[in-house]
């Protein structure tokens, strides 16, 4: 069991085996990948906070299996995957929100470059067999720049509406 949030640099496989990450409500990600960061593998595990895993712009060659990302007790999560104008992330066999709320399941956004602000687009997504539960958007995607290469395939998205019945 680790307590608090990873930051996460080039050249890493984090293979939880089974084990979980609890970030405190106030941390802004559970795990993150860092800008420009490369061949990095996080399997096996439960990812647990205020926000999953975020993967900061230039990063490339980013793969997530077999997680479980979910809010912790008490709190609501807003983002279980979050993508920043990244290159070849995968994402597969993991399962997002079954426990407590979580607003988006996976967020695929604009970045902008580390030091300046220069967008980055996202290229060569793929996200496969995947089980999503959120309350505003299973898998959301923002930005003023066209994103390239998304593939999307063997999913389940739940949605439950907002809670607070507005």
């Amino acid at each position: 069991k680790v307590s608090g949030s990873l930051d996460v640099r080039s050249g890493i496989t984090i293979d939880l085996n089974g084990s979980t990450i609890i970030c405190p409500s106030s941390a802004v990600f559970s795990i993150g990948v860092t800008h420009e960061a490369k061949n990095i593998v996080i399997k096996n595990g439960n990812i647990v906070g205020l926000n999953g895993i975020d993967i900061w712009s230039k990063a490339s060659n980013i793969t997530i299996s077999d997680c479980n990302i979910y809010a912790s007790s008490g709190i609501v999560m807003s983002k279980g995957i979050t993508i920043f104008g990244a290159d070849k992330v995968t994402i597969s066999d993991c399962r997002i929100g079954l426990i407590g709320e979580c607003r988006y399941g996976i967020y695929i956004s604009n970045g902008t470059e580390e030091g300046s602000n220069a967008s980055s687009i996202n290229e060569n997504i793929s996200i496969s067999n995947i089980f999503i539960i959120s309350s505003m958007a299973g898998i959301s995607f923002s930005g003023t720049f066209a994103d390239r290469n998304i593939n999307i395939s063997d999913y389940i998205i739940e949605g439950y509406g907002d809670k607070t019945g507005k």
